[in-house]
């Protein structure tokens, strides 16, 4: 999701990009719960001063991983505060325990009532159930992530798509995919300022080459895994390419 070109004045847009900075802090610098089995990380890396990109992963009171990462649209303070609003909702919608259904149906009504009209912002919900071997994915409007299981791809599963949060619709449908872990999980979920960026002949880098990537680096750690690709991307952008877009990854990994 292309980043609005921002060029404020010069001392209402400081103050704006100041503010805006405030609000994210503590979203973006959090440390993410973890959980037993899981290796888990993200980076975020923003194009601007602020963010219009987020992650996030929480334990449920049944002892799975819950987790999220998403990109609104636009910059600024107003991006800004729909990220902190979207993570506060997934926040409490967790604990409140619903399901990725339900808690699609959540984020989209917040994102429609707090909104400016034709906003709208697209993420991965996600559960992941150790104990029973289960992954379950939802995609709204976003890329589908990198999923590898014992080695194995899992490839996009088209009934867990549905449209970005947002959007002015009646109806929203949707089936989450659950995927049986049947070997190590080694899950890469991204923005697409990493795919979408493009190096000085217009080449973009690509979904497939970030799963090529990823394929060739299961056995990185989460951590690692992040960095990696970060600096893949950014080699293939070159030295004096100027970031158009948020970046963000979030990695999830079994571990033996």
């Amino acid at each position: 999701m292309q980043l609005l070109a921002h060029q404020p004045a010069a001392e209402g847009g400081r103050r704006q990009f100041e503010a805006a900075g405030t609000v994210q802090l503590p979203s973006l610098r959090g440390t993410l719960d973890l959980a037993d089995g899981l290796d888990i990380a993200a980076r975020n890396h923003p194009a601007f001063a602020v963010s219009g990109d987020y992650y996030d992963c929480q334990v449920t009171g049944t002892g799975e991983v819950a987790f999220t990462i998403g990109d609104v649209m636009g910059a600024g303070l107003a991006a800004a505060t729909l990220v902190t609003c979207l993570r506060s909702a997934f926040h409490a919608g967790v604990k409140r325990g619903l399901d990725l259904q339900s808690l699609d149906w959540r984020l989209n009504e917040v994102m429609q009532s707090i909104s400016e009209a034709g906003r709208f912002a697209t993420g991965i919900l996600g559960r992941c159930d150790l104990a029973n071997g289960v992954l379950v994915l939802t995609c709204a409007g976003h890329p589908w992530p990198s999923v590898f299981c014992g080695g194995e791809r899992i490839p996009p599963v088209d009934a867990a798509w549905t449209l970005p949060w947002g959007l002015p619709l009646r109806r929203r449908t949707l089936r989450p995919a659950r995927i049986r872990l049947s070997g190590r999980l080694s899950l890469l979920a991204y923005t697409d300022g990493l795919s979408e960026l493009t190096n000085a002949c217009g080449e973009p880098y690509s979904a497939k080459r970030l799963e090529e990537y990823h394929a060739a680096h299961l056995d990185c750690t989460a951590d690692r895994l992040c960095d990696a690709v970060l600096d893949d991307v950014l080699k293939h952008a070159g030295p004096a390419r100027p970031l158009a877009d948020d970046m963000t990854v979030l990695a999830i990994r079994g571990t033996p």
